[in-house]
């Protein structure tokens, strides 16, 4: 199963180099780590108003794998939950 991991701008401290680093090495060996970025500037295509996601979403990661349990597991250890934010975890179905 593939998923889609949103993290949002709410931590109570901002954290550091070596939290992002420490967690990265973590993901990347797991295997499961299938790439992020930071968000940058939006473009809004349409006529209705809606709220700049970037003012409370600062980046993506994407992960796949068969089991639920061990991304739970590394994501106690995201940098932003670790200290006292929010990330959303998404599961990204298969479309044929």
């Amino acid at each position: 199963m593939e998923y889609l991991l949103l993290i949002h701008k709410n931590s109570e401290s901002l954290p550091n180099e070596g939290e992002w680093n420490e967690f990265f090495d973590r993901a990347t060996s797991s295997g499961i780590f299938q790439g992020g970025s930071q968000l940058g500037a939006t473009r809004v295509f349409g006529k209705k108003e809606i709220p700049n996601s970037t003012d409370y979403i600062g980046g993506f990661m994407r992960f796949e794998t068969s089991s639920i349990e061990e991304l739970e597991s590394l994501l106690t250890e995201h940098p932003v939950v670790k200290n006292g934010g929010s990330i959303e975890l998404i599961e990204m179905p298969k479309t044929t």
